[in-house]
């Protein structure tokens, strides 16, 4: 099992927050002196608790905002991955119209992800016109030939 490791970011955090408010506190004047008034001494105990738990807090955040905005990322991309799929099913479709939808949705979903589909909903595009000029010139073609015949 690989070790969790705190990027970089997070050392120089915590050492930033070591040398501004834990080192301070440790050497403050108050105490130094050898009478410590108790009630001083359980604010410094619950300020300091108070400035360890913060940056925990805050790590924790962090972490659970980045595992979030991962885990969105990758719904929309199965998102876009499904409607490219039922895209290109609707192409397939013996409606016109449902075939019309089909070709939205891919030009939808190239103006949303060019670098990605650009290319491959034209290599799609061009196989279906193929496709179907092919059919329509076969059928145009019997149809001329049945009606010299």
């Amino acid at each position: 099992m690989k070790r969790l490791q705190l990027p970089d970011r997070e050392i120089a955090c915590g050492i930033i927050w070591l040398v501004l408010i834990v080192i301070p506190l440790i050497f403050s004047p108050e105490l130094l002196d050898l009478k410590i008034k108790p009630e001083s001494l359980r604010g410094l105990g619950l300020y300091l608790l108070g400035a360890g738990i913060a940056p925990l807090g805050l790590y924790l955040t962090h972490s659970r905002t980045k595992s979030l905005r991962i885990q969105t990322d990758t719904e929309k991309i199965k998102n876009v991955t499904d409607a490219f799929a039922k895209s290109v099913e609707l192409l397939g479709n013996k409606s016109a119209a449902a075939r019309q939808g089909g070709i939205y949705a891919l030009d939808k979903i190239v103006q949303d992800n060019p670098e990605k589909y650009h290319i491959t909903v034209i290599k799609i595009m061009a196989s279906y016109i193929r496709k179907e000029s092919k059919e329509d010139y076969d059928k145009f073609r019997s149809n001329v030939r049945s009606n010299f015949i």
